[in-house]
């Protein structure tokens, strides 16, 4: 409800910027005006991602819903919004003919504002392709451009300094250098955009190595996400490791830096936090069905217990070692589990083969 509430705010921030739709604010206060700090007010301008980022952000609570009347209604209104202010700031590259953003703040803050910054340019392509998918559902009209530009965006493999095969760079003119945290390894997690696992590979690890360990702990929870889904678990349990770094005092608050910077820093704290379901547990879910591919973090860890998940109204708790799966249900609506050899299981409790199994499910 937050975007809803926000959205009046939004319209008339894009107006004033000459876009269409709206343009939400990157820190925002109730009503959705901008409340940054006076020295980030520039990020409010340009970190226009942020707009992609709550585009999928209602496509992931829909999936995990289904509440159609939801989306017909507020759920259409504010992602409709979102598309016509990525149609009006797309325009074709002039080498690609590809469509691109211009000068924006990509996911990496400290690159400053830039050209086709990749993550923006698909995020706004995934916005939009999320619009037409809906407007499917409920026979809307949608502009018959929405299409050519969520089929097309401006994402070139390139070959950089010292890469091993072509990665996509950063933004357009990114040679090589320093980057403050996770931008283009988001491509794999969170966005899941379809990429050939040995380009999602090589974008990883270029720029993995191009992120100062005493950088801000954003991203590096992305990047060890990202790794557990390619299975390169040696990668992904370097950068879960480097969490604890960041802990502070009796009360393991989070700080932004290895070194210092803000503490008690919620995004750090929340990216682990997303690491453990979305990493380890392997918490992913589609338009058809929600999946886990359970796997015990490193550490000592020997079980892992995740209690009231919620999928399309069932509620269940999950169980894991090293030698089984448990799942449990309080609730009588039907749904199935499909372990990763096709055998289903519908009673509670559930228990399932040990091991690194993938686990589906689907309402019947």
């Amino acid at each position: 409800k937050y975007r809803k509430t926000c959205l009046p705010y939004a319209k008339k921030q894009a107006a004033w910027f000459g876009f269409e739709g709206s343009m939400f604010s990157w820190e925002s206060s109730v009503t959705g005006a901008p409340c940054n700090s006076p020295g980030a007010a520039f990020f409010n301008i340009y970190e226009q991602h942020l707009n992609g980022d709550v585009a999928m952000a209602y496509q992931r609570y829909f999936r995990m819903t289904n509440d159609t009347e939801w989306l017909r209604t507020d759920g259409w209104d504010v992602s409709q919004n979102i598309c016509k202010f990525w149609s009006s700031r797309l325009t074709k590259h002039q080498t690609s003919g590809n469509w691109t953003v211009l000068n924006v703040v990509p996911p990496d803050e400290h690159a400053g504002v830039r050209n086709s910054s990749v993550y923006t340019n698909v995020v706004a392509a995934m916005s939009l392709d999320w619009c037409i998918k809906i407007s499917e559902m409920f026979d809307f009209e949608v502009p018959a451009i929405w299409k050519l530009q969520a089929k097309s965006p401006h994402a070139p493999l390139v070959m950089l300094p010292n890469a091993t095969g072509p990665v996509h760079p950063e933004y357009e003119g990114y040679n090589g250098g320093s980057v403050n945290q996770d931008d283009v390894g988001l491509l794999v997690y969170p966005l899941n955009w379809n990429l050939p696992r040995d380009v999602a590979l090589r974008d990883l690890q270029y720029y993995m190595a191009r992120t100062p360990a005493d950088g801000m702990f954003t991203g590096d929870s992305m990047y060890s996400i990202a790794e557990i889904q390619l299975q390169n678990y040696t990668l992904a349990e370097t950068m879960w490791n480097a969490a604890f770094l960041h802990q502070v005092g009796g009360y393991n608050a989070w700080r932004e830096r290895e070194s210092g910077g803000a503490v008690n820093f919620l995004t750090g704290a929340g990216g682990f936090l997303m690491n453990m379901l979305y990493g380890w547990c392997g918490a992913r879910v589609t338009d058809t069905d929600f999946s886990l591919n359970p796997k015990l973090p490193p550490g000592g860890v020997t079980e892992v217990h995740i209690r009231s998940m919620s999928y399309m109204g069932a509620t269940f708790s999950v169980r894991y070692d090293d030698k089984s799966t448990r799942i449990t249900t309080d609730t009588s609506l039907p749904f199935v589990i499909t372990d990763s050899r096709g055998e289903k299981y519908s009673t509670s409790p559930m228990v399932l083969p040990a091991g690194r199994i993938q686990i589906v499910i689907s309402r019947q």
